[in-house]
């Protein structure tokens, strides 16, 4: 696994016998770099093909259809004040996940595909996953058979076998459907290549630095740059200086209990040399932390129990206890990913509360497991073979050392994409048993029997998983047959029944939400709107009042109990919620629309006005909020104020069709008969089959005494919808005139 420090090509003697994995005997084909790239990538297209088909599922509805930075009209600046939802990175509210550079690519789908279009989004993602795994060829060649060049200088693909079957298994690994057809897990994605990279850069230079007539301190800057960006694709990306300095010590140091007088006594120089980089990589990452900590406003993210129940234990010893009981899940679905879930948050794993739960026998299982293996690296140290399960341990723990609450809190119980990296070393671990196995005659055909079985079951289930990712029914679905007892699932597919049209399924959703988790504010405020919408008020004011009750900061819950206490003739109430709404959440132009129908109910038209308008100060783009401030004034019969803003109506809604025919008749209504024309027009031209826009338009015409056009607007009126008696009356009482005339 190590190199030669003194020579730079391949050296076959006896005394080189360790320096890579004896791979030949494993059941692989032994092909070139370029042949084992072209396999590797076509292994991962293939399986998560059929993801591009899909729709944006579960958080890429925050991160992508909601998030204004992805929008080609948002500044370009803001993807770098934001978080990764789209949220000041600086406020209370948001989770502190900067990862602008993962942003910057959503905003080239956005623009390069004409606006949201899923297969683009998800089709991405699978050509990042197919690079990354041909990356890893690489880097794996590296791991299992160590840094080698020919007599020309070209690089040497060492360990061809292990090296093609450690990357087809990444490649295809179930586990990995989430990062690759969830569109919010193209962080991992970018993460993962930039780490590679860097790595390799790194690697390239401990093997240049060995050779004193080459200059390498490019490829040191490089890899510490490449971590640096992968940090800002996702946070995890920092843990490849940690790779770094272990395959320094690991591998290039070839530290181990029999060589360690001789470093402490200075008759190795090697040592300085990597003690040295291990010092400026570690700066580098401290770096790196200050420079992204002063970026997120030096605070922490604020989580919720339900986000991290084990984190929220009062006793330390039970925190450690079900923190390693979550490391056992995790290390449990690289082993079996038949188990797998899109949320492990509330419920989904309940929270170890006894020392005597039978639970504790997992990481009981895991941890003696791990120390045995661990004591055999210890003793396999000073060979090949006990470098690269060292090197694999390192690839499996470092990656995950972010997600473990050592060092912070972190907002999830279990995340699948959070594995990505660290399914590089577990991968590994995997191949080289393989390896070791077929050494053996008796354990060659079962292992080969067993990797072939193990390729096909990745596959097909690989493929079954991006299947359940394609929307969010069936991957809400698939979450009850892994966590029945998590409340966010019967809340999402309560959902999915909702928009869908189906208010009874969706009811019993919520209400089991709620059984489940009875401070679970979401299925509340939904119930309550359901209730509304069915048009049983006392219901859904009980509901409401239940979600901010359990949730007073809730500032949605509270604008829609004004909307239900207005409902009930409450105006009072009504107000007072309104106003808890926008103090909890300043920037709420819905709250403010809402709140402008109130006053408008009670013909409170000033009130009306400022309301609407503050709404749209806040989101210029508010539809409804236009649509009932043009309808006001038109009411009002405020001509001159409408005409000041049709230039900037116009550019918000140039194609919304229904807004021009609102434009057009508040301008009739405010006696700017001539000015009305063109808004009524363009309505025409953007949706021909209006009949109600011909016949005002006819209206318009007919009241300017342009009787021809108001007769040829109401005839189209009157083909369109025959049975429309106000556009009837009208042509009759334009017939009269016509009559009279002559």
């Amino acid at each position: 696994m190590g190199y030669d420090i003194n020579e730079n090509k391949i050296d076959t003697s006896s005394q080189h016998k360790d320096s890579t994995l004896n791979d030949e005997n494993l059941p692989v084909p032994k092909l070139s770099v370029h042949v084992c790239s072209f396999i590797v990538a076509v292994a991962a297209v293939a399986c998560f093909w059929t993801s591009q088909y899909g729709s944006f599922t579960f958080d890429d509805n925050s991160a992508i259809l909601s998030n204004k930075d992805i929008q080609s009209r948002t500044p370009l600046l803001n993807i770098f004040e934001n978080d990764f939802w789209g949220k000041n990175i600086r406020s209370n509210l948001s989770h502190k996940s900067y990862r602008p550079l993962t942003v910057l690519t959503y905003r080239l789908n956005y623009i390069l595909s004409g606006g949201y279009k899923p297969w683009s989004f998800r089709f991405l993602n699978i050509v990042l996953h197919a690079l990354h795994s041909v990356f890893l060829l690489r880097v794996y060649s590296i791991l299992l058979g160590g840094v080698k060049v020919d007599e020309n200088g070209s690089r040497v693909f060492t360990a061809p076998k292990a090296s093609l079957l450690c990357a087809t298994l990444f490649a295809i690994h179930p586990i990995h459907t989430e990062s690759v057809a969830a569109v919010v897990g193209r962080a991992d994605l970018i993460c993962g290549i930039l780490c590679a990279v860097s790595f390799q850069c790194y690697v390239k230079h401990c093997y240049l630095s060995s050779h004193k007539t080459y200059s390498s301190s490019g490829n040191f800057i490089l890899s510490i740059l490449c971590a640096f960006l992968a940090m800002f694709a996702k946070e995890q990306g920092i843990t490849v200086l940690g790779l770094c300095v272990a395959y320094d010590v690991i591998v290039v140091l070839k530290a181990n209990f029999t060589t360690l007088p001789k470093y402490v006594n200075g008759e190795d120089s090697s040592f300085f040399s990597t003690a040295k980089r291990s010092i400026i990589l570690m700066v580098s990452a401290v770096f790196m932390l200050i420079f992204r900590m002063n970026i997120m406003g030096s605070s922490p993210p604020t989580f919720q129990y339900d986000d991290n129940p084990a984190s929220f234990q009062e006793s330390f010893i039970m925190r450690v206890l079900n923190y390693n009981y979550l490391y056992s899940i995790n290390l449990w679905i690289l082993v079996n990913p038949w188990w797998l879930c899109f949320d492990w948050s509330m419920g989904c794993v309940p929270v170890i509360t006894s020392v005597s739960d039978v639970r504790l026998l997992a990481p009981l299982f895991m941890i003696v497991v791990l120390i045995c293996l661990a004591l055999k690296v210890l003793v396999l140290l000073d060979t090949h073979v006990g470098r690269c399960l060292a090197m694999s341990f390192a690839f499996l723990v470092i990656p995950f050392l972010p997600a473990m609450n050592i060092f912070f809190r972190v907002g999830f119980v279990v995340a699948e994409r959070n594995l990505y990296l660290s399914s590089i070393g577990f991968i590994m671990l995997i191949v080289i048993g393989a390896a070791v196995l077929c050494s053996h005659s008796l354990g060659k055909q079962l292992t080969k029997s067993s990797l072939l079985l193990l390729v096909v079951l990745f596959t097909i289930r690989t493929i079954h998983r991006t299947n359940d990712w394609l929307n969010e029914t069936d991957l809400f679905t698939s979450g009850l047959k892994v966590c029945p007892l998590n409340a966010k699932v019967h809340y999402n597919i309560g959902k999915c029944h909702q928009d869908g049209g189906n208010a009874d399924k969706a009811l019993a959703s919520y209400i089991e939400a709620i059984r489940l988790s009875p401070k679970y504010d979401q299925p509340m405020n939904n119930l309550g709107n359901i209730y509304k919408e069915k048009g049983m008020l006392k219901e859904a004011e009980h509901y409401h009042k239940l979600s901010v009750n359990v949730n007073p900061k809730f500032a949605t819950g509270w604008m829609n109990l004004g909307t239900v206490k207005a409902d009930l003739k409450k105006k009072q109430e009504a107000v007072h919620c309104y106003t808890r709404a926008v103090t909890l959440k300043r920037k709420y132009p819905d709250a403010y629309y809402n709140w402008g129908n109130l006053h408008l109910d009670y013909k409170e038209f000033d009130a009306a006005l400022e309301k609407f308008n503050m709404a749209i100060q806040l989101k210029q783009d508010h539809l409804q909020a236009w649509q009932n401030k043009l309808m006001l004034l038109g009411d009002l019969e405020k001509g001159d104020d409408l005409l000041k803003m049709s230039k900037k109506v116009s550019k918000l809604f140039p194609t919304d069709a229904n807004l021009f025919y609102i434009f057009g008749n508040a301008l009739g209504k405010a006696g700017k008969l001539e000015a009305s024309i063109p808004y009524m027009k363009k309505s025409i031209q953007l949706q021909p089959d209006n009949s109600h826009a011909h016949g005002n338009l006819g209206v318009v015409f007919h009241r300017l005494e342009r009787y021809e056009e108001a007769e040829k607007y109401y005839l189209e009126s009157i083909r369109l919808n025959p049975g429309n008696k106000f556009t009837q009356d009208n042509y009759k009482k334009l017939k009269k005139v016509l009559t009279e005339r002559k």
